[in-house]
């Protein structure tokens, strides 16, 4: 069943030896007086890596319910398979057709209106019992069956099936490779560094650029004041030779005091000396 204006997606199956051959849906009860269907409405997608083709029918109208075939075109008769498609207001729904998760992970699908969840195979769990491996189903009290599939393994890749006791509602399930983020540190391939020593590391590197210009800076510090002490015993020496000028000034200036004295005493003296010799 599928409700009217919405999506849905059949998936076909066949066998490997058909994987290079067109595949195509038809309609009709009687297979060998179906139709193609060609409307705009139906895509097909053939995927060989998984033998499995799907059909696609979008806005789907009450007038697209009846019988289809899922078919194979090779020379003499086609081989095909069998659904009916029933566009109405109908119970059977799921949340999505298509469900992605990680290795590792858990997906919830809720299928309304259905009673049992089981694989494209045929194997089912449901609300009366059943057991697939590594998928729990429970009731949420009304008409909704919540299906969990846990520890998602890439082989967990496929379609499902909503299914009551009249219909099936197809699922597709996309696993995909979780991002490792620890793969560098558990991959043998690469070398790894603890956080201690990888800082201790980086220290040492910012350690090392820095150390020339701390050598450049104590030598310029201490031409800096090796330029002062010179320029200090510069000033204290003109300061010495200004003194020692100063000094020298004035004891000279002092004996031709006291010589000019002398002078101005001699006359007294000789005069004294002419007096006497009258």
């Amino acid at each position: 069943w599928v409700q009217k204006q919405q999506t849905i997606t059949v998936p076909c199956l066949y066998d490997q030896k058909y994987a290079n051959y067109p595949k195509y849906m038809s309609r009709g009860g009687v297979r060998i007086f179906s139709g193609y269907v060609s409307h705009s409405r139906m895509s097909i997608v053939d995927n060989q890596a998984e033998n499995v083709f799907t059909a696609t029918l979008r806005e789907a109208e009450v007038s697209d319910s009846g019988t289809y075939w899922c078919a194979v075109t090779v020379s003499g008769y086609d081989p095909h398979a069998y659904l009916y498609l029933d566009v109405t207001e109908a119970r059977l729904r799921v949340s999505s057709q298509t469900v992605s998760g990680y290795e590792g992970g858990n997906v919830t699908i809720l299928c309304h209106g259905a009673s049992h969840w089981c694989t494209i195979r045929g194997a089912c769990v449901g609300r009366d019992g059943g057991s697939l491996e590594r998928t729990a189903v429970s009731d949420d009290g009304g008409d909704v069956l919540r299906v969990t599939l846990w520890q998602l393994q890439k082989e967990d890749s496929g379609w499902y099936y909503c299914s009551n006791e009249n219909s099936q509602m197809p699922v597709r399930v996309t696993v995909t490779e979780a991002l490792n983020i620890t793969q560098f540190t558990t991959n043998p391939s690469y070398s790894t560094t603890p956080l201690g020593e990888d800082r201790q590391f980086r220290w040492l590197v910012l350690l090392g650029a820095m150390l020339p210009f701390t050598v450049c800076g104590a030598v310029m510090l201490i031409k800096a004041r090796h330029k002062r002490r010179e320029c200090r015993d510069s000033v204290c020496a003109v300061l010495h030779v200004c003194v020692s000028a100063e000094q020298s000034g004035s004891a000279e200036s002092s004996n031709l005091h006291e010589g000019m004295e002398k002078k101005q005493q001699l006359p007294k003296v000789g005069h004294i000396h002419n007096t006497a010799s009258f």
